[in-house]
């Protein structure tokens, strides 16, 4: 089994801006289960071709950076958002600490897919989505930004459900969605609201308990 190396992130921890920056969110357990996952299924990324590939609520980038680095810079356009611009800067330093110096991420600050024109509609080839997930009260979902990269509202569900209203609009036909749930989210719901938009789940591709959660993250297939 192919296995992605979790991209160096120390800049978050050792650099003395994003150390004492309450706002940026690190790295967790999560994302390590996301980056297994990819490594779990490179050969079927690889297959698919992406030309285009999307993260959603990036983070630090290291998604990103990962499948830049296995699928190699110059073989699709990789494209990600966030609503927080500190957290772009660190994208940027993420690849630059991972050897990507002659490429820069495709950054955009956006609120989901907000920045993304009509042009852009059915061209992402690869979509990934870490949302923020956790069951909270409504008001916690508009709260400071380090608030608004976990907390999901009443089920985790606030933000996943308006990804889900917009995300099969800009996914071409055949191409592959990785979205992070856990049981909370109620992911048969999720499961049949993008059957609904013709997004179809293939398959669980990783699950594990961490702490209270149990976290799974679930490939899409868009077929029309």
């Amino acid at each position: 089994m192919k296995q992605f190396g979790s991209p160096k992130t120390s800049h978050v921890l050792d650099t003395p801006l994003w150390s004492s920056n309450s706002n940026v969110y690190e790295p967790r357990e999560d994302s390590f289960l996301f980056l297994d996952c990819l490594g779990k299924d490179l050969d079927l990324i690889k297959s698919l071709k992406p030309t285009i590939c999307l993260e959603i609520g990036t983070g630090t980038c290291i998604l990103t950076t990962a499948l830049c680095k296995a699928l190699g810079p110059s073989q699709a356009l990789y494209l990600a958002t966030d609503i927080n611009q500190n957290v772009i800067e660190a994208g940027i330093e993420t690849f630059q600490k991972n050897g990507l110096l002659r490429i820069s991420p495709n950054i955009v600050l956006a609120d989901l897919f907000e920045n993304f024109g009509q042009s852009f509609k059915t061209k992402t080839d690869l979509l990934l989505f870490n949302p923020p997930y956790v069951p909270t009260e409504d008001d916690e979902v508009n709260g400071d930004l380090l608030s608004k990269s976990w907390a999901g509202g009443p089920d985790g569900r606030a933000i996943i459900d308006r990804f889900i209203i917009q995300a099969p609009d800009f996914m071409a036909n055949n191409s592959l969605l990785y979205l992070l749930l856990i049981k909370e989210n109620k992911p048969n719901e999720v499961i049949e609201l993008l059957a609904q938009k013709s997004v179809f789940l293939e398959k669980i591709v990783i699950e594990r308990k961490c702490h209270n959660e149990h976290q799974m993250i679930l490939r899409f297939r868009k077929s029309i």
